[in-house]
């Protein structure tokens, strides 16, 4: 049988306020519900022995500036719709 003491922790949560494209440097809007308007995220953990050796790094990007980064790619991206 276990007894546990109750005590008072407090969590220190991060919230974004902001979110800005690191393309064109555009501020990602939050629409009037408190969310922001839809963006990419990329976070790449790099691996020991990579150029990067074990760096972490992240990126968002707006939707204008996605579309651009698609148009410059040599081989597009498969693109599926999602059925709900």
């Amino acid at each position: 049988m276990k007894r546990f003491n109750q005590e008072m922790i407090q969590k220190l949560e991060k919230k974004i306020d902001k979110v800005y494209c690191n393309a064109c440097g555009r501020e990602i809007k939050m629409n009037k519900y408190g969310y922001f308007d839809d963006y990419l995220t990329v976070e790449k953990r790099w691996s020991y022995g990579s150029r990067f050796d074990n760096q972490v790094h992240s990126f968002d990007l707006c939707q204008d500036c996605y579309n651009i980064l698609i148009e410059s790619l040599q081989v597009k991206p498969d693109i599926e719709n999602e059925i709900k």
